[in-house]
């Protein structure tokens, strides 16, 4: 009597052991951040690294420009002209994330060419998988993934810009992270023609 009371005992002990278990694991895949919002640059807060000694200078004979004059967003500056670029086409303008599942939509407002407002929408999805975003520059393929505590997200997105023989890849990695409930980072790193370009951008929530 007593050894089968000492069984049901165990096997009472083992059976909520191994549901604590479940829900802990359910409870740390459900943990994941959370991006949806409208964000908004925080230009004062943000800044892009220098490229490389003579990119992205003022042609010879023309004067830098006065950064103790230039708003924060002009500091931080174009993309060199000739890769057809502008630092906010990657990294720098507002937008809206809705975050379902494992999709993750992005609608980004920007100033085009011309001062004229453009909206873009892409989407990834954050499991690991490709994921083809169709634009008027062509097709873009990315793959995005979580950090072991899901608190960070890497989206790696490659394109090929250009034609014929002057067609080359550009490969984008940024790196998402909420600092507070309120405030997004993202890193981008942007290699285009073997060179690097990095921007260190902080969004907060509207």
């Amino acid at each position: 009597m007593k050894k089968n009371v000492f069984v049901q005992i165990v096997s009472h002990t083992v059976l909520v052991v191994l549901i604590s278990m479940t829900l802990l694991n359910d409870g740390c895949k459900s943990s994941k951040a959370d991006f949806t919002g409208s964000w908004i640059l925080n230009a004062d807060k943000s800044h892009m690294e220098q490229p490389p000694q003579g990119m992205g200078q003022p042609p010879q004979g023309q004067p830098q420009s006065d950064d103790s004059i230039a708003s924060p967003t002009q500091r931080m500056g174009r993309l060199p002209e000739d890769r057809g670029l502008r630092m906010d086409e990657f990294a720098g303008s507002n937008f809206t994330v809705i975050q379902e599942g494992n999709q993750l939509k992005i609608e980004r407002t920007s100033s085009g060419r011309e001062g004229q407002e453009v909206t873009i929408a892409t989407s990834f999805k954050i499991d690991g998988k490709e994921y083809v975003n169709t634009m008027g520059r062509g097709e873009s393929k990315s793959i995005a993934n979580w950090s072991d505590d899901g608190q960070t997200l890497t989206i790696v997105t490659t394109r090929i810009m250009g034609r014929d023989e002057r067609a080359k890849e550009m490969k984008t990695t940024e790196v998402w992270n909420l600092t507070d409930p309120t405030t997004l980072s993202i890193v981008s790193t942007m290699n285009t023609a073997n060179v690097d370009y990095k921007t260190y951008m902080v969004y907060d929530k509207k």
